[in-house]
């Protein structure tokens, strides 16, 4: 007697990934979660700056930036006189009492050449740069020089030698200073940085006045680092309304060392105490050597034919027009 037939359980089929349905089979995929990147945490930097120096700062910006150049050229213009009259009295360089201005105020502006700086400290930045390097140094009274020079051919090459290659040099020795001072760093608020630029405007302002009269400055020299801040901020208006015109020539400083240079020897022939304070004030901190190489070299990274042709071209047309206004005044 056979035995009955007893149908069998079918293997259920395999659920592994090689036998899975396809979508193509009537069967929808999920999709697949996008993986989640990692979030890595930025060190902390310094805030940005507000604007660059040849940008249009709001009203309030630019009082401010009136405000810290107006501090800053006092002190660029009475140590320059302090430095003349030192030049002056004794045996080294006496014939050249601008280069020693013109030297620490281009070497300076090297070293004041830090992004931190510029971007933690905007205001003194401004006032350190526009202020107290471009009044230290004076375009005007090395042009003025150089043409009274020219009596002796000689003094007047040693004089235009000078002043186009020593300034520079100093303020490669200034810049490579500056990248070796740590960076300002510090995790501040906007609002506690902008106290930190005030309080140091102040007490430059407080001290002013006494270190003034340790150096022994005459009081025939207040009345020119008053001037000081009146050129100074002209020139700075100069800079921001006329350097964007031609990025690769820098206008703005070309006229204000041009106007400063034209005055000079206008009152060339009216010689008097006034002649010598605006001389001396004014027009020594319209004009500026050190912001004229910073330029220069900005201008350099660029296109070395312009900035060559900015760099001569500012002394070749300062001597022509010292020479006119002599002339003519």
């Amino acid at each position: 007697m056979s035995e009955p037939y007893v149908p069998r359980e079918e293997a259920a089929p395999p659920t592994d990934a090689h036998n899975a349905p396809s979508p193509s089979e009537g069967t929808t995929a999920l999709p697949r979660p996008p993986p989640q990147e990692e979030v890595k945490e930025e060190p902390p930097t310094s805030p940005k700056p507000k604007a660059p120096l040849t940008s249009p700062w709001t009203p309030h910006d630019m009082a401010l930036a009136f405000f810290s150049i107006s501090v800053m050229a006092i002190a660029g213009v009475g140590l320059r006189i302090h430095l003349g009259d030192e030049t002056k009295a004794g045996n080294f360089f006496r014939n050249f009492q601008q280069s020693g201005p013109n030297f620490l105020g281009s070497f300076l502006m090297g070293v004041f050449q830090s992004d931190s700086l510029k971007a933690a400290l905007p205001y003194t930045h401004v006032g350190l740069t526009v202020g107290l390097c471009g009044c230290l140094t004076t375009f005007s009274s090395w042009v003025y020089n150089a043409v009274k020079a020219g009596d002796t051919y000689k003094g007047f090459l040693v004089e235009v030698i000078v002043g186009m290659t020593t300034p520079f040099m100093v303020f490669f020795l200034g810049r490579d200073v500056g990248a070796l001072l740590p960076p300002i760093a510090a995790k501040l608020s906007e609002k506690n940085w902008f106290r930190i630029d005030m309080a140091i405007l102040v007490i430059v302002l407080c001290l002013e006045v006494p270190l003034i009269r340790v150096y022994s400055l005459r009081d025939d020299d207040i009345v020119p680092c008053c001037l000081g801040p009146i050129g100074a901020m002209l020139r700075y208006v100069l800079v921001v309304n006329l350097n964007p015109i031609q990025p690769k020539f820098q206008i703005g400083t070309f006229v204000a060392n041009l106007i400063a240079v034209c005055i000079v020897g206008a009152l060339e022939a009216h010689p008097g105490k006034w002649s010598k304070y605006v001389t001396t004030g004014f027009c020594g901190s319209l004009s500026t050597v050190s912001s004229w190489v910073n330029e220069t070299v900005r201008d350099y990274q660029q296109s070395k034919a312009w900035a060559y042709f900015y760099c001569v071209s500012s002394v070749v047309v300062g001597i022509a027009v010292a020479k006119l206004a002599i002339e003519v005044g």
